[in-house]
């Protein structure tokens, strides 16, 4: 017998966002497990220029399974913001921060949520952060229809640093909030160990680990891969030199240049999507800038291509930056190509590159020189550097795999409720 089960995100393909993609693979994979996904999103304005969409994944649920309740351009936002900056929407925004951001935002699809409650019968919901909104969207409608519903946090603000007042303001008003939303849901997942012992402590309460993936059907086996640079790939933004830290990565590739280990015209190292803004400035100073590329964001179709034809993929993190498994670190290893992780973090993500020897975690500038070298001087011999990864360890991280440890949860919470009524 098929369930139906309402999935709530702020976003979702095709918009380019890759905070869509945890959600995205879910619904593509619901239905093997018997589970028919429906989505109910938003989306910025189609017509807006910057909100072009290129994140095309095949096998998504029809239109007619979505919902996207539609948001304005930036300039719409910002009136928005004028219109409401009476005292009394700023401390109703303070003491409920779920619907400052977009403003707006939620109250409208509350409203649209009226809709879902005639149109279709649901099982249970399951409601995604970021945004807090879509917890207040999925406590709201658990309420009104009796069903249960699971908390998902792909990320939680504990990872991120709060030095000002301001922040640390926001995180103990987003804290208070999550704790109040998540008392009425059947479960509460997360993606790695640590921000589970983090939310069980805040939320008293059980989280289960479901970490993000890579999606099977995208990558191709590579037969005698060859290159005559050698590439190192870096996927994807560096948002703070304390969450991408590049610098032993750089100083690594200086020392190499300088001591003559390396060819500096053989070397190819390539961002994509990275904003040259921030990128730039870091590398400034090196010496190796020379060999750097920077290339604007790729459809999502194309990465598996690129990562695969590389001959290292660069894995920028920090020291002691617990719990960050995201969903770059599958599709790397996905690609089953050497992952240079630099600096590690010395938790969760070493223990996930050692477990699938998929790659190695570098604690200094000349631990992360010598294995550059060491590399280079195979892919110098042979014109590759070849991956040892072990391909049954990998697999435990599809997205297939990691949907039928939802549709678990997602069976466990709704016998729960027929046994309540």
């Amino acid at each position: 017998m098929e369930h139906n089960v309402l999935l709530i995100s702020g976003v979702f393909p095709p918009q380019s966002d890759v905070g869509g993609l945890r959600i995205a693979m879910f619904s593509k994979f619901l239905p093997r497990f018997g589970w028919k996904p429906f989505i109910f999103t938003s989306a910025r304005n189609p017509a807006d220029p910057k909100n072009q969409p290129t994140m095309t994944i095949e096998g998504l649920p029809p239109d007619s399974q979505i919902m996207r309740v539609i948001y304005g351009s930036d300039e719409e936002v910002a009136a928005t913001i004028r219109r409401n900056s009476s005292l009394t929407t700023k401390l109703h925004y303070l003491f409920y921060p779920d619907y400052a951001w977009p403003p707006g935002l939620l109250q409208k699809m509350l409203n649209e949520a009226e809709h879902l409650l005639g149109s279709h019968k649901f099982d249970a919901i399951y409601a995604t952060y970021d945004p807090l909104a879509s917890l207040t969207l999925g406590a709201y409608l658990s309420s009104k229809l009796n069903i249960p519903w699971i908390a998902d946090f792909r990320d939680i603000p504990e990872q991120d640093l709060a030095e000002s007042f301001r922040m640390r303001l926001l995180h103990l008003r987003f804290n208070i909030r999550r704790k109040i939303l998540t008392r009425t849901a059947s479960e509460v997942i997360t993606v790695s160990r640590h921000h589970a012992a983090l939310l069980g402590k805040k939320l008293r309460r059980r989280v289960h680990v479901i970490p993000n993936g890579f999606d099977p059907t995208m990558y191709n086996p590579i037969n005698n891969h060859h290159s005559t640079k050698f590439t190192i790939t870096y996927m994807g933004r560096i948002l703070f030199k304390w969450l991408q830290n590049p610098t032993y990565f750089l100083q690594a590739l200086d020392i190499l240049i300088e001591r003559n280990d390396i060819v500096r015209d053989d070397l190819d190292v390539s961002f994509y999507g990275t904003d040259r803004d921030v990128l730039l400035p870091m590398i400034s100073q090196y010496k190796c800038k020379r060999c750097i590329k920077v290339h604007p964001r790729v459809p999502y179709n194309d990465v598996p291509g690129i990562l695969q034809q590389s001959c290292v993929l660069l894995l920028l993190t920090e020291h002691d930056r617990k719990g960050i498994l995201t969903t770059k670190v599958f599709e790397y290893m996905a690609a089953k190509r050497p992952i240079l992780c630099v600096p590690s973090d010395r938790d969760e993500l070493e223990k996930l590159l050692n477990k699938t020897k998929s790659g190695v975690s570098c604690q200094s500038t000349e631990e992360t020189a010598a294995i550059i070298k060491e590399w280079y001087d195979e892919w110098k011999k042979t014109g590759t550097v070849h991956c040892n990864s072990d391909d049954n360890e990998i697999q435990e991280y599809s997205r297939e795999k990691q949907t039928g440890m939802l549709a678990e949860i997602l069976e466990s919470v709704c016998k729960s409720n027929c046994r309540k009524y």
